[in-house]
């Protein structure tokens, strides 16, 4: 998702489309907060949209969590022992003697730095990010995290819920 695009729609949104009343760099701040907020909020509602798997090779018997890490899934062991033995975490970092393992997380996005830069975010939530944004940049935080919590629970349960059989009490 391009940054540049979203910075137009929260632009339309503050109703200030030839950024006369809100900076470049407010309106970056605040793309940044939202994406924060709505990935946290879709990990709080345990979003597959939210969630990635990383390979982590120990060196010295460390290995460095993701830059993007936010909340820890689980540990799959790559030789296919219990996935519960033979690591630890510890601060920013796994420990572990073992040659490989599997880290599933939920991910916030890295900060963008330029309006010109790419979003790490999926496309379905481009409306959700241009109104969060324009709700961070005028101060409406507790808004903005409410649209966040409200974004991700619809999408969760597009994304999740939707996919579960349907289960019937007769036959």
């Amino acid at each position: 998702m391009y940054g540049a695009r979203v910075g137009i729609a929260a632009r339309l949104l503050l109703k200030d489309p030839q950024a006369m009343k809100y900076s470049d760099f407010q309106l970056l701040e605040g793309m940044n907060t939202a994406v924060g907020m709505i990935y946290r909020a879709l990990g709080r509602a345990f979003s597959s949209l939210a969630r990635r798997r990383a390979t982590l090779i120990p060196v010295d018997g460390s290995a460095d969590l993701p830059e993007d890490f936010w909340s820890f899934v689980r540990m799959e062991r790559t030789d296919g022992a219990d996935e519960y033995e033979g690591w630890e975490m510890e601060g920013n970092q796994v420990l572990s003697s073992l040659p490989s393992l599997e880290l599933v997380y939920y991910r916030v996005p890295l900060r963008i730095n330029s309006l010109n830069d790419d979003i790490d975010a999926a496309e379905i939530l481009f409306d959700d990010i241009a109104a969060i944004t324009a709700l961070c940049v005028e101060g409406s935080l507790p808004a903005a995290e409410e649209r966040a919590r409200t974004a991700a629970g619809q999408v969760a349960q597009r994304r999740e819920w939707g996919a579960l059989p349907e289960r019937r009490g007769w036959r």
